[in-house]
């Protein structure tokens, strides 16, 4: 064959397979698109190619990597950074997954990644997934990993991407601001699934989702409830010190910090109002405020210092005998400060998951340098099977905070693949299937590798399943996408090694929300970082036969142990 029948049979192999776009071939060679013009493209022949764009309205108009500009022509997207994990098989399901891997809450999503990995290589290691997708035998699981950076453009970018790439669900981000960002400009619009294991934003609730915005934690209705019900303790423990004790929220200007502050504060007025009684005998009136910042990440290294400095000005002229700090691992640089003022060093600490860090814990040298309490929160029960084979894998006997509901999520992706055919999975499909794991008539099954084949056997079956998982139980709400039942923990920064730096220490099930329970049962000994009174019973295998007790330490302690006098 001669070069000029040469090109036209590549012209026409190219046109056929271009679904989205029309191509020209030029006489250039090439061994990389920087060496064509910049509305070409090199193709693996070895000619530069011209695209031509296609007019759009959506991404769906476009072919695979592509999306819709703001031009209206369908545009090649670059990959924004992202890597693949897990199964590197042509014919494995590909999912997304988006969390924070760089910048200055990097920790954290670094700890998810690896969760992920470890999920994936049991789950690949039982073969894939079997149900539905293993009609020709069972089907690997991979993820497209792509960091956020902490960044409403870079979620974007990323999303967008992952979209053009036709993945039918993604796991994360992890931040309810960015969760916000992918699940409205990009999720819902193009029907991908979308499932975070650690956005906690109420605002989260109250999206036009058509279903496919899940998560694995609950809202910070619970969080926040329960954070003020411990104030309201704090503030009876001060009564012969002080008649008004001011509470003083610190809290980012975004969706989290927002929804969490006024959820605290409307807990905290019914807690007042239910416990007025005992706060008017002991003589006690609290007075509520609040100091809204931007984050770290929204800020450049000036404006943050300065951000900073205006908090503990604010702090200083308030006088607060309680602090509450909502945000993220930024908030080490504000208690820093704190620290250094005589005056507000000794006030007590509510802080939230988002606040725990090594950079937080490592900021304290001493005992001596504590405040007269820290107590933080995170949602989480850290007790079950399905929890102690998490930490097996894990192997830390202190996971960090939220690996336990990404390990959760990926299972439960798997799971719900297993309802679906290859040719027939989507974002719609995934939520349809969500909505199958809270069911008391189904099948027991503890998140992990051991229940992975008969669990996706019965979703491929149609069938319903009762899920345990590292998080706790999985009995979700599907009128809001998140778990009904919350455990709240109890962790505080303490020295388990003599002369070392400052460590946050896991004192384990404070509060319990249990669905359909009027009330929250309190863990008192946990909740005070105590170990449960000797007398008790020992924990067999982490379970205890009372059924409202529960294993702390190794011995079971139930609601009143540890009580104090105060409590409300």
């Amino acid at each position: 064959m001669n070069e000029w029948g040469h090109r036209l049979l590549l012209g026409l192999a190219l046109m056929l397979s271009c679904a989205a776009c029309s191509v020209l071939i030029e006489d250039e060679t090439c061994a990389s698109d920087s060496e064509c013009a910049t509305d070409e493209r090199c193709a693996d022949e070895g000619f530069c190619v011209v695209v031509e764009q296609v007019s759009c309205e959506m991404l769906a108009e476009c072919g695979v990597g592509e999306a819709c500009g703001a031009d209206g022509l369908c545009e090649v997207l670059e990959n924004p950074g992202c890597e693949r994990l897990g199964s590197d098989k042509g014919d494995a399901l590909l999912l997304g997954f988006i969390m924070t891997f760089s910048g200055p809450y990097a920790e954290s999503g670094v700890d998810q990644r690896k969760v992920v990995k470890l999920a994936l290589g049991e789950i690949n290691d039982k073969g894939g997934i079997q149900g539905l997708q293993g009609i020709e035998g069972q089907r690997e699981l991979a993820f497209m990993a792509c960091d956020d950076k902490a960044d409403q453009d870079q979620t974007r970018a990323a999303a967008t991407y992952l979209a053009s790439m036709r993945v039918p669900a993604i796991l994360g981000p992890g931040f309810s601001s960015l969760l916000e960002v992918a699940a409205t400009e990009v999720a819902i619009p193009t029907g991908t699934f979308v499932v975070s294991p650690s956005s906690t934003a109420v605002s989260i609730r109250d999206l036009d989702d058509d279903d496919l915005i899940w998560r694995i934690s609950s809202s910070d209705t619970k969080q926040a409830n329960t954070l003020a019900y411990f104030a309201v303790w704090l503030a009876l423990e001060q009564q012969s010190e002080t008649e008004t004790v001011r509470v003083v929220a610190v809290h980012t200007n975004d969706n989290y910090g927002t929804g969490f502050r006024e959820g605290f504060e409307s807990a905290l007025d019914a807690y007042q109002l239910a416990y007025s009684a005992q706060l008017g005998e002991a003589g006690i009136a609290i007075d509520f405020s609040a100091v809204s910042h931007a984050s770290e990440a929204d800020s450049t290294p000036e404006e943050w210092d300065a951000e900073v400095q205006d908090i503990v000005t604010i702090l200083k002229d308030t006088g607060p005998q309680i602090l509450l700090f909502v945000g993220y691992e930024d908030v080490a640089s504000v208690l820093s400060e704190v620290k250094k003022d005589e005056a507000l060093k000794s006030v007590p600490l509510l802080l939230t998951d988002g606040v725990a860090s090594v950079t937080l814990a490592t900021s304290y040298t001493s005992e001596s340098d504590l405040p007269s309490q820290v107590f933080g929160v995170q949602p989480g029960y850290r007790t079950g099977s399905a929890y102690e084979h998490f930490v097996q894998l894990y192997q830390d006997p202190v996971p960090p905070t939220w690996t336990e509901y990404t390990y959760d999520a990926v299972y439960l992706l798997a799971y719900a693949a297993g309802s679906m055919t290859p040719d027939a999975t989507t974002g719609a499909g995934f939520a349809e299937a969500f909505k199958r794991f809270d069911s008391r008539e189904g099948r027991v099954v503890n998140v992990g590798p051991d229940h992975l084949i008969t669990a996706c056997q019965d979703m491929g079956a149609g069938l319903s399943l009762d899920v345990r998982g590292a998080s706790g139980p999985l009995d979700f709400d599907t009128t809001t996408g998140e778990p009904e039942s919350v455990g709240i923990l109890r962790w505080t920064v303490g020295f388990p090694v003599a002369g070392e730096l400052g460590e946050v220490v896991d004192c384990g099930l404070a509060m319990v929300h249990e669905a359909g329970a009027n009330a929250p049962t309190t863990y008192w000994c946990n909740a005070q970082c105590m170990t449960p009174p000797e007398v008790n019973a020992t924990c067999a295998d982490g379970f205890c036969e009372e059924p409202a007790a529960i294993c702390a330490q190794g011995l079971c302690t139930s609601a009143g142990d540890c009580k104090p006098e105060s409590a409300p």
